[in-house]
């Protein structure tokens, strides 16, 4: 049996940090399509619960991987990795694939964003009152600082830590949601 494990986002996309763009959309249609085909062949899912939601709700601000673990993310990754390899103990797939997404602090596995920001609190306040248009328009304002760095989110640095500890074998792959084919590269 095929695991594939993978962030809510994709799932819902709704709960991204801004809401529903169309880029989100785009990926989501994508995904469910890809999904569709995956369960005629008998592949299992696991979206896992969002840690940034858990930890700052809807809509919450753009923030980096910096920024997120000063404010605690960690211990809720640390949670909902603990639930992950659970459920991959008790199910035993011959095949493990992780998604993660491109830019994310949390979920990326091979690209993450770093940096501090411009979290004035005016800023924000208006950022989480606004409606989806001026939410993005304010994205970047708060975003100025942030950089693309390779390296991984603070989910899956927790996740690929403890799986090769166990010695559990896996394969990765990477949204981006940026691109017009999201999953071009994908070999799930």
């Amino acid at each position: 049996m095929k695991l594939v494990i993978y962030p809510m986002c994709l799932e819902c996309p709704f709960i991204t940090y801004i809401g529903a763009r169309e880029k989100e959309i785009r990926v989501w249609k994508k995904w469910t399509t890809i999904k569709a085909k995956l369960i005629q062949q008998n592949v299992f899912f696991l979206p896992y619960p969002c840690p940034e939601f858990m930890l700052k709700g809807w809509p919450r601000p753009p923030m980096s991987k910096d920024m997120y673990a000063k404010e605690g993310l960690g211990k809720i990754a640390e949670n909902v990795v603990e639930f992950i390899v659970r459920v991959i103990k008790e199910m035993k797939p011959s095949k493990i694939i992780l998604i993660g997404i491109a830019g994310s602090p949390t979920c990326a596995i091979f690209e993450t964003t770093r940096g501090w920001g411009n979290l004035k609190r005016d800023l924000v306040e208006n950022y989480l009152k606004a409606e989806l248009s001026s939410r993005i328009k304010l994205k970047k304002e708060l975003g100025k600082g942030f950089v693309k760095q390779r390296g991984r989110g603070i989910l899956y640095e927790k996740l690929i830590e403890k799986l090769q500890a166990l010695g559990i074998t896996f394969s990765c792959f990477e949204v981006d949601k940026h691109k017009q084919n999201p999953f071009e590269d994908s070999k799930i």
